[in-house]
């Protein structure tokens, strides 16, 4: 049924790979049907918690192929108004992110900006990359207010290959 299914990469007890009405279903159980919202891009959340984490929004994304689709990317972003704030959870997400991907791979670097950030696990189809990230950076919001974005990131997981769609 689920033949693309990654074994024990799951963001929220979904596993990727797993259909769009499945994630669907699954958020609407834990967040409330009216809390989840379908769109062409994908799922969104607003106001999701994860264990002690609560982000402005979440986003669940999909690949399609042959009328299916393949739960594949998962992104969670929370913004501050000032860097300490921002460093403050990053680090404490870290702390916990380190615990379950130690064993597998965890490396810091330094994005663009200057902000120390985190890439861990290993893409379950792919052994070159990553399976997630943690970063920080200074952005502008819709309504032209510079905030500072603590980003989650989990993904993008090809299952279908990218040159597919043309």
């Amino acid at each position: 049924m689920h033949s693309f299914i990654c074994a024990g990469q799951s963001v929220l007890g979904i596993p990727f790979g797993y259909s769009r009405e499945f994630v669907k279903e699954k958020l609407e159980a834990r967040y409330g049907k009216y809390n989840v919202y379908d769109n062409s891009e994908g799922l969104k959340v607003y106001d999701i918690s994860i264990g002690n984490f609560t982000f402005n929004v979440g986003v669940f994304e999909f690949q399609y192929w042959n009328g299916r689709t393949y739960f594949n990317y998962a992104s969670f972003e929370q913004y501050y108004s000032n860097v300490a704030s921002a460093k403050n959870m990053r680090d404490y997400l870290y702390s916990v992110i380190k615990d379950k991907y130690s064993s597998d791979y965890i490396d810091e670097y330094v994005n663009k900006q200057g902000f120390k950030c985190y890439k861990f696990g290993t893409d379950p189809r792919d052994a070159t990359k990553i399976l997630g990230s943690i970063s920080i950076e200074r952005g502008y919001g819709k309504d032209g207010i510079e905030r500072i974005y603590l980003n989650l990131i989990y993904g993008p997981i090809h299952y279908i290959d990218r040159s597919s769609d043309f």
